[in-house]
């Protein structure tokens, strides 16, 4: 809907997708924040300025989740301006997007699927590529920034 009220475009794209993707951000944000409400206010009893709390309590127990959130909300931004961009919603014919790849080789009909197999099978590998490296660095992340790992 953001898309089709603000035109075509990349930049419209990834503004729709970020403007979808940000409230699950701001849960595990908040979710992570409340988790140390103790630490906050055990700064808080002994004294502590505001910054001090947010540099000692705050953001070294909530970024770790904040990371991870983030690099697996990144792969489903890319599906998902790949999707756009492959319904004719996204990037612009000249610009080299990998959804609006796939939709001019599919465009082009089935002589396509008989010669030219490579307009359809490099830019669908591509993103798969993009889709599986984003996950294993969030799943990496996840591994190494868990709070078993720190114990």
């Amino acid at each position: 809907m953001i898309v089709t009220i603000l035109g075509q475009g990349l930049a419209n794209a990834m503004l729709a997708v970020g403007v979808v993707n940000v409230p699950q951000i701001a849960r595990v944000v908040r979710s992570s924040v409340i988790s140390v409400r103790d630490y906050v206010e055990a700064e808080r009893v002994l004294g502590a300025s505001n910054t001090r709390i947010i540099s000692s309590a705050i953001l070294p127990n909530s970024l770790a989740p904040l990371i991870v959130q983030c690099t697996l909300t990144l792969a489903t931004a890319i599906l998902d301006v790949a999707a756009l961009s492959f319904l004719g919603l996204g990037a612009r014919a000249p610009s080299p997007e990998w959804g609006a790849m796939l939709m001019d080789a599919f465009r082009s009909g089935f002589g396509v699927f008989i010669e030219g197999q490579h307009a359809i099978i490099f830019p669908g590998i591509a993103i798969a590529l993009a889709v599986l490296s984003v996950n294993f660095i969030g799943d990496a992340l996840r591994d190494a920034l868990g709070p078993r790992r720190r114990r």
